[in-house]
């Protein structure tokens, strides 16, 4: 692995051929794999037209994942507007990003 995240009772790993992998409680939908079942063993998730995953963060609720083409996903549940989707109450899906990129 080249990068491992924890959030609130779930993980992440990225490992170095950019495949990401989650495990852990699921509400809410913060493992990313459009489920709600809870999974304990590592679970691959790919997003439509990211071939590589670059870097993880997980929070709580919610997790973000940037792919290697600059695009942001972020899943799970947003309290207080953590994913960024412009929506204010609790949902489950995932939200696709993009733009300029601030810092590295």
């Amino acid at each position: 692995f080249v990068n491992i995240s924890l959030g609130g009772y779930h993980s992440a790993a990225l490992c170095s051929d950019g495949t990401l992998w989650t495990w852990g409680r699921n509400e809410y939908g913060k493992l990313g794999d459009g489920s709600t079942q809870d999974k304990y063993s590592p679970t691959q998730i790919t997003v439509p037209g990211c071939t590589a995953f670059v870097s993880i963060s997980m929070g709580g609720t919610h997790s973000a994942a940037l792919c290697s083409d600059g695009t942001l996903w972020t899943w799970g549940g947003y309290h207080s507007a953590a994913l960024c989707s412009g929506q204010w109450q609790l949902a489950v899906g995932r939200w696709k990003f993009s733009g300029q990129v601030l810092a590295d």
